[in-house]
């Protein structure tokens, strides 16, 4: 099962300065040099992501792979629940002394019609909020916002207030992100295309490793 998922470019993402100060009593995964750390540390995230999963009653087909680049090395999962249903995860690790690292999550929820995509079922949502309160810093709340936007979504649609984000794609979105652009970042949008409805949950936060540290 294949399925080109697009996500917003890595390469744009810095770190916020001004919270590394809160961040770092939070974050211990951290080397001069080498992944030795991240790859002892971080299937703690997916053991996280798959038990989730677990308790929500989703079947899913899981897809993963790593790949290193020069200072990072990325730990990737996506996970099918059918060809229109599914999530994928992204945790950067970033080498060197103090450095933080970040994770990407994406849900997509896609159907014919708006009333099916409304009425999915809240154990989706509750995997990206254990996800969130699992993973992230929390600087903009834990994870039962979702349930906010989800709500703010509804009443946009109801309102009209779809516009073209891209030639052809109508979309409707709620998002919360800081002044300066960089992580962290909240966004659930409703677009359309082509006649097929997707709903789309994207995250992105700098990681705190507390639920699992033992060093």
């Amino acid at each position: 099962m294949k399925i080109r998922i697009w996500t917003l470019s890595l390469l744009s993402i810095l770190l916020l300065t001004s919270c590394e100060s809160e961040s770092h009593k939070k974050w211990h995964i951290s080397a001069v040099e080498g992944f030795d750390l991240a790859d002892e540390y971080f299937p703690n995230f997916f053991e996280a992501i798959e038990e989730s999963l677990q308790k929500n009653s989703i079947q899913y087909e899981k897809e993963y792979d790593e790949k290193i680049y020069t200072l990072d090395k990325d730990f990737n999962a996506n996970y099918y629940i059918s060809d229109t249903i599914y999530f994928n995860f992204k945790f950067r690790y970033r080498v060197g002394l103090g450095a933080l690292s970040l994770f990407i999550g994406q849900f997509h929820y896609k159907s014919a019609t708006v009333d099916e995509v409304f009425n999915l079922s809240q154990c989706y949502l509750n995997v990206m909020i254990d996800i969130t309160d699992f993973c992230a810093y929390h600087f903009l709340g834990t994870g039962d916002i979702y349930n906010s936007y989800l709500n703010e979504i509804k009443e946009k649609h109801l309102e009209d207030k779809y516009v073209e984000r891209i030639p052809g794609v109508s979309a409707i979105w709620v998002e919360e992100k800081p002044k300066q652009g960089v992580p962290p970042y909240r966004e659930l949008s409703l677009s359309i295309k082509d006649n097929l409805y997707d709903l789309s949950l994207y995250l992105t936060d700098n990681l705190t490793d507390i639920n699992f540290w033992d060093k």
